[in-house]
């Protein structure tokens, strides 16, 4: 479970430094896009940066709910389309030994 919660700390760190790059950028291009004609958004859009979405426990999700949510949907599957892949998956293996086979006979008989 660390090894999980420290891949999730490092991605979200990264994450992080994308948007402050992000934010750098669009404050940059933000000074330039004053002098266009065209643009009409609100001189506080160009200057300030979007609020960082909240980080409390309460506005995560959980994995397990999410999971649990799913979890109907994934065991509702058509028996027909699995017997399709698994007939498609056995002839496929059955010609792939059959052209092993008649590669081995034509080359040493």
């Amino acid at each position: 479970m660390t090894d999980r919660l420290d891949e999730l700390k490092r991605q979200r760190a990264l994450v992080a430094g994308h948007l402050a790059w992000l934010d750098r950028e669009l404050a940059a291009a933000g000074e330039n896009s004053l002098s266009v004609e065209g643009d009409r958004r609100p001189e506080r859009e160009l200057r300030d940066p979007p609020a960082p979405f909240p980080t409390t426990p309460s506005a995560q999700l959980d994995p397990d709910e999410i999971i649990a949510r799913f979890e109907d949907k994934k065991k509702s599957g058509d028996p027909l389309s699995r017997r399709g892949c698994w007939t498609v998956f056995y002839s496929v293996l059955l010609l792939g030994v059959a052209a092993v086979c008649l590669l081995i006979y034509l080359r040493y008989y």
